[in-house]
């Protein structure tokens, strides 16, 4: 008679870790900048440009829509539940036959009576029942060393995501992403055709919006996160951080070449961030701002890097101080501004 073993799979072994953050492709992060890089080295710009839009896409794709720690590994578990079910199940059926098998050796006095007819026929279940453990146990096994290739690729890839996201990853992509848009702007509009860029414009907008829409609800969901809001000038979407601690209002350096705003910019001056730090950048006057509704004309501000992913600067007082800004965190639209 077979013994076997039901074989199980620990899913504790792939608990949800903290903090995990988006699904990745191994390496997609260099490879993707790499890809990027020869992009600008050949070819038409254009050309260039919309290869540079889909390998920003895939990156998007792999590092921040996907999570590792989400539904992948929700998936691996269900196959690990429902692999447990069907491993405990079968060995029940198996168990119980096998009771069955040994009473009925028991009642026929075997192997005592090996050649009646009752004897053959319990010889052709027994035979039966270990044809049945033999393929349970092959098929078990299979089904553990798949499992065990989903788990050990999952961890690799949440492993690699963590070696990518502390080493800068987010950062550096959003860096890069935004440098490329002012780029395309910049030879949008010195083009004789600006049309031809318009495809895309409004891919590179989206990946912008999407990863803006992602740090807003990243820190909508922190106990005590910080306020991200959208603004509208100069006909490009951006994501501001709202810091009442800052004393300008604040947009990245690659904003103003975007919108073509270079030739506002001034001097270098010094002002107050949140924290008490200071920080440096050029000056400009920002035409016309609209935030939540609202409105404002020549705010004073400055071009300052911002390396937060989505986010493309800060809402200072230059701004804030001619609105009433209400927080409230039950309600749907967590922040208003009101004119005073």
């Amino acid at each position: 008679m077979i013994f076997f073993t039901r074989q199980g799979f620990a899913a504790a072994a792939l608990l949800r870790a903290a903090g995990v953050a988006a699904i990745s492709l191994l390496a997609a992060g260099t490879a993707g900048a790499e890809e990027r890089a020869d992009a600008r080295e050949d070819g038409d710009f254009l050309g260039r440009a919309e290869a540079a839009v889909a390998s920003f896409e895939r990156e998007w794709s792999s590092r921040f829509v996907g999570d590792p720690g989400g539904a992948p590994l929700d998936s691996l578990n269900l196959s690990i539940r429902e692999y447990n079910a069907w491993n405990l199940a079968e060995g029940d059926r198996l168990d119980a036959e096998r009771k069955a098998l040994e009473e009925e050796r028991i009642a026929l006095a075997l192997p005592n009576r090996e050649d009646d007819e009752a004897a053959a026929a319990h010889r052709a279940r027994l035979e039966r029942y270990n044809e049945g453990a033999r393929d349970f146990s092959a098929r078990s096994a299979a089904r553990q060393a798949e499992l065990d290739a989903r788990r050990a690729a999952l961890e690799a890839r949440i492993e690699e995501q963590r070696l990518w996201r502390e080493g800068g990853g987010a950062e550096k992509y959003w860096a890069e992403l935004n440098r490329f848009f002012a780029n395309l702007h910049e030879e949008r509009r010195r083009s004789g055709d600006p049309e031809r860029f318009d495809g895309c414009v409004e891919r590179t907008r989206a990946i912008r919006a999407a990863l803006g829409a992602r740090a807003a609800r990243i820190e909508s969901a922190k106990e005590n996160g910080l306020l991200v809001v959208p603004a509208r000038l100069g006909g490009e979407e951006g994501w501001f951080l709202v810091d009442t601690g800052a004393s300008l209002l604040s947009l990245s350096p690659e904003l103003v070449d975007a919108l073509g705003w270079t030739h506002l910019l001034g001097d270098t001056l010094e002002s107050a961030v949140a924290g008490g730090l200071i920080a440096v950048g050029r000056e400009l006057i920002v035409p016309q701002i609209t935030v939540l509704g609202v409105t404002a004309k020549n705010v004073r501000a400055k071009a300052l890097v911002e390396t937060h992913p989505g986010v493309d600067g800060l809402l200072g007082r230059s701004f804030l101080s001619r609105f009433r800004l209400i927080v409230d965190d039950r309600a749907e639209q967590r922040v208003r501004l009101e004119r005073r």
